[in-house]
């Protein structure tokens, strides 16, 4: 089978019996699933027949499954089993989470008020750096890719589909050139335009989230997609307030030291920013003790990002010329769809 087929409730294979079907995206589709040996509630995804026929995704594929097992965090989903059926598909099976993910609640809700955004993404920090501290490098950070579990004392955040995640070394050898992984709206401008990547790809990534949490909107909404790449290169970091008059200025602090232009002027954690967050708001998100620590001098210091290197600053300047290129536009949609 394929991540396009659809199976019925009852099909029974690779020791899962299907109970129902829950959503399609772009890796495959996803159901509830029983684990028959351990009569384990679980969520089967399987892998699209576009993705699973390409060798380099499977190589990717056989990553993912390592470091999602590999790393012990309660805010990222633990991978069970990764398989393959006798005709080559490919599946994972998955924690099963009972609840919307991230995406889905802000299309309900528009935005999160200060304390319950503070609340998700510190679990969505935390887990990040944990992720990074392995050395693993997520790569499409974003709303759909945290799942929420409703608990007693609000939402417990799992951060998932480490598909795209990649080990630091292994970036350069299996992306190809004119492969930008990862969503629009969320994208490091280093990511964008071909620049070595690190953990502070996801921190930035993290930074726009926070901001679509808070303001109902991605940082960079414009008309078409080229545009918002350009002002993820270019366009000066937006701060909440200026959107949604009151938001305290530690969120705005927040979201200016996670999306710095220059990976180098970064926040290099994005739990250690939570934290101080937290800190300033005096809020106890229930993950861990705020503390008053500065990682880095200066960094509870609001200031606008520092002028670009000229290495940066000429990346960007080419992608801007080649963004209009009806060659840079094919090769960017046959990336994605990588």
């Amino acid at each position: 089978m394929s991540g396009e087929d659809l199976l019925e409730p009852g099909t029974e294979l690779a020791g899962y019996r299907i109970v129902r079907f829950v959503d399609c995206g772009g890796m495959g589709s996803v159901y509830e699933a029983t684990q028959l040996s351990l009569d384990r509630r679980v969520a089967l995804k399987f892998i699209s027949q576009r993705l699973g026929d390409d060798e380099r995704f499977r190589e990717r594929f056989r990553r993912e499954a390592r470091s999602g097992a590999a790393i012990d965090h309660p805010n990222i989903l633990p991978v069970y089993e990764a398989g393959e059926l006798p005709d080559g598909s490919l599946f994972l099976a998955l924690r099963f989470v009972d609840g919307p993910d991230l995406s889905s609640l802000l299309r309900e809700r528009g935005s999160l008020d200060v304390a319950e955004t503070v609340a998700i993404m510190s679990q969505v920090a935390d887990a990040l750096d944990a992720a990074h501290e392995r050395g693993l490098v997520h790569r499409d950070v974003k709303p759909a890719n945290v799942l929420l579990e409703s608990h007693e004392r609000g939402w417990h955040a799992y951060l998932a589909d480490f598909g795209l995640a990649k080990p630091n070394e292994d970036i350069g050898e299996h992306t190809q050139p004119g492969e930008m992984l990862g969503t629009v709206d969320y994208m490091a401008p280093e990511q964008i335009s071909g620049g070595p990547l690190d953990g502070r790809a996801d921190v930035y990534s993290f930074g726009c989230m926070v901001y679509r949490c808070l303001t109902s909107e991605p940082p960079y909404k414009r008309e078409t997609r080229t545009a918002t790449l350009l002002a993820h290169v270019n366009a000066p970091v937006p701060a909440p307030s200026e959107k949604i008059a009151g938001l305290p200025s530690p969120l705005d602090v927040v979201v200016a030291r996670a999306m710095e232009k220059d990976p180098d002027k970064r926040a290099p954690l994005a739990g250690a920013l939570m934290r101080w967050a937290a800190s300033q708001l005096q809020l106890d998100t229930g993950t861990f003790t705020p503390t008053g620590e500065e990682p880095w001098p200066g960094y509870g210091a609001a200031s606008e990002p520092a002028a670009s290197g000229w290495r940066r600053t000429l990346r960007a300047s080419l992608f801007t010329a080649a963004a209009y290129s009806p060659i840079w536009v094919a090769t960017y949609l046959l990336g994605r769809s990588l």
